[in-house]
């Protein structure tokens, strides 16, 4: 979760911004991963939304550091840009070469759900993370609970903002399922709540760090008197490692025992901040700062940077 306040002036929200949008949330050391066994080339396939947006990079180097520790063998394919229809045909041609588990983020999730109950009627396991198909046969869904994360966000920025003036919302693809429901907590929490804060249109930016700042740019200029924005970010590393852990663990049979009502493994949600001391609970937050390092060291760890 991140939560700005616009005092800082316009090239500091633009430079936050871009992080922002390029990095998603902290994370946190990863959980030890299960330790592997002999095997014969496993093959999953992880799929995200589209490859042209950057928090989907960080997916992949989780899933390949999964992949490396597990010694099992991970595609990664995804349309280069938004196209649900691209996506399906992607799975189709995964499950025709017979891989051994697949994991998608849903850019559609009505669209997906024939293809991912095919998939599954073949006895491949589906996982789902970042965006669900609720309605389909996929194993479990790794993420947040989208409605509920807005909703916190919401409640933070309150607070922050002392519980009136105006405020934005930043989001990315407006035709993501998933993110409406956030921005929808967003919108909702704050109507009932705080009946003398003003929300403005949100702000999307089709996933695209350029246009999110000129858009961030834009609006502050409009409204220069903005208390606040909220923007949205989850634990992208964790997308590609948890999905290549949980397939792993069902190729193997294993029970996903931490799953909710059976299907639900949440991620839970960080709260990134300029500054943790302006809130009545500052041990809640981690510092912008202390998140930029953070997520630097994953990276290195990887050997990505």
């Amino acid at each position: 979760m991140h939560i700005f306040k616009p005092c800082a002036g316009l090239s500091a929200i633009a430079a936050v911004l871009m992080f922002t949008l390029a990095c998603g949330s902290q994370e946190p050391a990863p959980e030890k991963l299960p330790e592997p066994i002999e095997r014969e080339n496993v093959r999953f396939a992880v799929i995200p939304k589209q490859l042209d947006n950057p928090v989907f990079e960080y997916a992949r180097i989780g899933a390949m550091q999964a992949a490396k520790e597990l010694d099992v063998q991970v595609q990664w394919r995804g349309p280069e840009t938004y196209d649900p229809k691209r996506q399906v045909e992607i799975l189709r041609e995964l499950v025709a070469q017979n891989v051994d588990g697949i994991a998608i983020s849903c850019a559609d999730p009505d669209l997906l759900r024939g293809p991912i109950d095919e998939a599954v009627e073949t006895g491949i396991p589906v996982v789902t993370w970042d965006s669900d198909s609720p309605q389909s046969k996929r194993a479990v869904f790794f993420g947040i609970d989208d409605y509920a994360a807005g909703q916190i966000i919401a409640e933070e920025l309150g607070e922050l903002i002392g519980g009136k003036g105006t405020v934005a919302v930043l989001s990315g693809n407006p035709d993501s399922t998933n993110l409406l429901r956030r921005v929808a907590g967003v919108r909702e929490y704050l109507e009932e709540k705080y009946i003398e804060v003003d929300l403005l249109e949100t702000v999307y930016c089709d996933d695209d760090v350029d246009k999110a700042v000129a858009a961030v740019v834009d609006t502050m200029t409009s409204h220069p008197a903005l208390a606040g924005w909220a923007m949205i970010g989850q634990k992208v590393f964790a997308w590609g490692s948890e999905s290549v852990s949980l397939l792993w663990r069902l190729h193997n049979g294993d029970k996903i025992t931490e799953a909710r009502d059976g299907w639900f493994v949440n991620s839970g949600i960080d709260r990134v901040v300029l500054d943790p001391s302006k809130f009545t609970h500052p041990e809640r937050y981690i510092a912008l700062e202390d998140y930029r390092k953070q997520f630097q060291s994953r990276l290195e760890t990887a050997g990505e940077r």
